[in-house]
Order: structure tokens, then C-alpha cells, then sequence
């Protein structure tokens, strides 16, 4: 395992894809604290937080997803994968090493977004008035990066070509995202309880977009459940998308 990460972190240091991303980043993270210059009159707490949480959640996966299938892409456009099976490496170890490169990059962009952003917020309002639930918050984002890094693992490590991974990705987002707002969001909202609303629940919570959309705010409402509520179900989402690519690359033909 331990040579399978060292190799994945050299390429990786090597990688224009993840420089252009952090890039990418890193400017999105500038605009985003750059706009608090602009703002006056709003409650201070509430900047503070949708300046930290409110962008990420939809930028990150769309950044993430690109990068996870282009660097996972390249490891069968070079014969990478092949040739670490061939000289007997454990097809888990391969999938994990993947696995945790690529989680170590998400959360790494996520780090850098709030570090730009909240360096800029400072400047633009001061101190944040109640830095006290900051770091169970970024707790729970991060684990949200984790969840989106095992979603693209599982796509990028079982489809060949990158383009096509780049894709489906993409595609995953979308859907989840327009589930999440226009079925499950809405369902929560117009009833109270019963078990359709306890399903709908069950599924916003589960899946990272739903996740991220209520760690926008700090704050609980109707639609929120406090990030503590959350993390179990990150954890959830990673165990079952692990399992799942890892049954499918184990039974995949590489030769």
C-alpha cells in the first residue's frame, strides 16, 4: 500500500490536471471572498458562513469529478493499473491507494478554498463573531469531499476512457443535484412526517449534494439537520460507493 501511494503522489505531483484545478480553485475562492468587499448591512454571522460553506458544495464536485477521471483515466492510457497488477499488486490495494489520493486532493482543494476565502472575509468584516462551530462544520464538508472522492474513484477506476468518466461524473452531479432540489428538498418541505417524507429525508441526508446543501448556513431550520446528524451518513455513502466500485474494479477484465 504504501509504494502504491507513493507512486500515485508522485504522479500526482506531476499532474497539470491538479495544478490547473487548485488553480481553478484557488481563483473561484478569490472571487467568492473578493464579493465580501461589496457587502454591507447583512447579518455578520451569515456572511461568515456562506462565505466558508455556501459556494464550495457546488463547485468542489464539479472540479473534483474532472480531476478524478483524468488522473484515473490516465492510469489505463499509460498501462498503469495493468502493469501494478501484473507485478502482483492486490487489486484492493490499488483501489484504495486511488481512493485515498484522490480524497487527499478534495480535501486539500476544499482547505485551500476556505483558507483564500476566509482570509478575505476577515478582511473584508473582521473577526467572525462565534468561531466556535467552524471546525464541526469543516469537519463535515470535508467528510462531504471524501464521499464525492469515493463516488469519482468508483467511476474513474471502472471505465477506461477519461472522457467517458468525465461524463458520467458530471452527469452523477446533475442528477443527484436535481433529485435533491426538485424531489427529495421538496418533499421534506410540504409534509411534515410520514414515510414518504421519512424516505425523502433518508436520501437528502445520504447523498453529498443534499448533505452540502445543508451545511451551507450555520444554523438549523426546517430543512437542515445539524452537521453531527450529518457525518454518520457521509460515512454511509462512502462505505456503500467503496464497496460497490471495489466489487465491479476486482471483477473487472484488464488484460
Amino acid at each position: 500500500m504504501k509504494s502504491l501511494l507513493s507512486s500515485y503522489v508522485s504522479r500526482l505531483g506531476k499532474s497539470r490536471v491538479f495544478w490547473l484545478c487548485a488553480a481553478a480553485m484557488a481563483a473561484l475562492a478569490v472571487r467568492r471572498g473578493a464579493a465580501e468587499f461589496r457587502v454591507f448591512g447583512q447579518p455578520l454571522m451569515d456572511r461568515w458562513s456562506l462565505t466558508l460553506f455556501g459556494d464550495v458544495q457546488y463547485q468542489l464536485p464539479c472540479i473534483l469529478a474532472i480531476f478524478a477521471a483524468l488522473f484515473l483515466g490516465g492510469e489505463y492510457t499509460g498501462g498503469a493499473v495493468r502493469n501494478k497488477l501484473i507485478v502482483g499488486r492486490a487489486r484492493w490495494g490499488v483501489y484504495c491507494s486511488a481512493l485515498l489520493t484522490v480524497s487527499a486532493v478534495a480535501v486539500s482543494l476544499a482547505l485551500l478554498y476556505t483558507g483564500v476565502t476566509a482570509g478575505l472575509c476577515r478582511l473584508a468584516h473582521g473577526p467572525m463573531p462565534d468561531p466556535s462551530q467552524v471546525p464541526v462544520y469543516l469537519a463535515a464538508v470535508l467528510l462531504v469531499c471524501v464521499a464525492w472522492s469515493a463516488l469519482f474513484t468508483a467511476v474513474g477506476l471502472n471505465c477506461t476512457r477519461p472522457a467517458v468518466s468525465v461524463v458520467v461524473c458530471l452527469a452523477v452531479v446533475g442528477v443527484t443535484f436535481v433529485a435533491c432540489a426538485r424531489f427529495f428538498a421538496a418533499d421534506i418541505i410540504l409534509h411534515n412526517n410520514g414515510p414518504e417524507t421519512a424516505l425523502s429525508r433518508f436520501f437528502y441526508n445520504l447523498l453529498p449534494i443534499g448533505q452540502g446543501n445543508q451545511l451551507r448556513i450555520i444554523g438549523a431550520n426546517n430543512l437542515s439537520d445539524p452537521p453531527e446528524t450529518l457525518m454518520p451518513y457521509s460515512a454511509l455513502f462512502i462505505a456503500l460507493t467503496t464497496a460497490a466500485g471495489l466489487t465491479l474494479f476486482r471483477r473487472k477484465n484488464l488484460k
